[in-house]
């Protein structure tokens, strides 16, 4: 999990969304990696790479 300057319950409430199918959140998504290269993902959100939105690392 993580985030940008929101609280706990802001995320809480963005999955939850999520999960009933009320907010489509898919044309946000940058890449979906594998949890082996979360480094990466780290990375490519630290140097703005390809000006990433949201990065889903995947168990």
């Amino acid at each position: 999990m993580g985030h940008l300057g929101y609280r706990k319950a802001h995320l809480q409430e963005l999955v939850r969304l999520v999960a009933l199918g009320r907010l489509d959140i898919s044309r946000s998504v940058s890449a979906v990696l594998p949890l082996e290269e979360i480094a990466e993902g780290i990375r490519r959100l630290e140097s703005k790479e390809g000006n990433p939105v949201r990065i889903v690392i995947t168990p």
